[in-house]
């Protein structure tokens, strides 16, 4: 099994975290997902003291831009943010859509499983330089212009966009840094 390593991660470094659903299906397939994996996100954030800097919930993944504000394994972090996201999200899914839940059984021998994200680790890097937080907050928050869901970032409600673009206190408000929250508007979500 692929598992994310025992990397500490510091305070003060910004990490960027993808996760997939299993088969890259679009498992989001109810708001009442979108409205967990949310949720989760601001617990997990409250839980590990994180400052959440900008995410956005997609049919078929998630992007997460954070910064711990003391040392924390990494793999804490995304069990954390996927573990009740998966059971729960797996329950609704069976629910509504029983050919789609047949798609996420694995069978390893004579075990039978099902998967709600993708096995693999996710993908979970340092941003090194200050002008990536940039191109990564803006590139998280286009993410469903691209798509064709919406036609500007902050239509799409399930995203830090509305709150970068328009100052919009929702539910999961984002919590930057100071050192992040100090630079001028105009250069935190490039249009």
């Amino acid at each position: 099994m692929n598992k994310l390593p025992y990397v500490t991660a510091s305070p003060g470094i910004v990490y960027s975290f993808t996760f997939s659903c299993h088969k890259r299906l679009s498992l989001f397939i109810d708001s009442a997902i979108y409205d967990l994996f949310e949720k989760n996100l601001g617990d997990v954030r409250n839980k590990h003291r994180l400052f959440l800097i900008a995410w956005v919930i997609m049919p078929n993944h998630v992007h997460i831009l954070l910064t711990p504000s003391y040392e924390i394994k990494l793999s804490s972090i995304a069990r954390d943010l996927k573990q009740k996201v998966g059971y729960y999200g797996l329950t609704i899914v069976k629910t509504l859509d029983q050919q789609l839940y047949s798609k996420l059984v694995v069978t390893t021998g004579t075990t039978r499983k099902t998967r709600f994200w993708l096995e693999r680790r996710g993908y979970v890097r340092p941003v090194s330089v200050e002008e990536d937080i940039h191109i990564l907050i803006d590139y998280i928050h286009r993410n469903p212009e691209r798509w064709k869901l919406v036609t500007s970032p902050e239509d799409w409600l399930y995203s830090s966009a509305r709150y970068w673009l328009l100052g919009d206190e929702r539910d999961l408000t984002p919590n930057p840094p100071e050192w992040l929250m100090d630079m001028p508007p105009t250069d935190r979500l490039r249009g």
